[in-house]
């Protein structure tokens, strides 16, 4: 999320692109001994999917990957 708002201006006047990698361990599985990377994985999902919404409108494309 860091190098995402850092990196921001550079990707919107290079109309970049972002790719995030997830897992499929933060949709709607439950894993008894990994709470917090489940957490942290389903974080990363909506982040990218709030970050594709703000960006598309300067050209920027933000895709996951799980």
């Amino acid at each position: 999320m860091q190098l995402t708002r850092l990196a921001r201006p550079h990707l919107i006047a290079s109309k970049g692109e972002i790719v995030n990698i997830s897992s499929i361990v933060g949709q709607d599985f439950a894993f008894p001994n990994s709470p917090f990377y489940a957490i942290a994985k389903a974080g990363l999902d909506q982040f990218t999917r709030a970050i594709a919404i703000d960006l598309i409108e300067h050209g920027v494309r933000v895709n996951g990957v799980r």
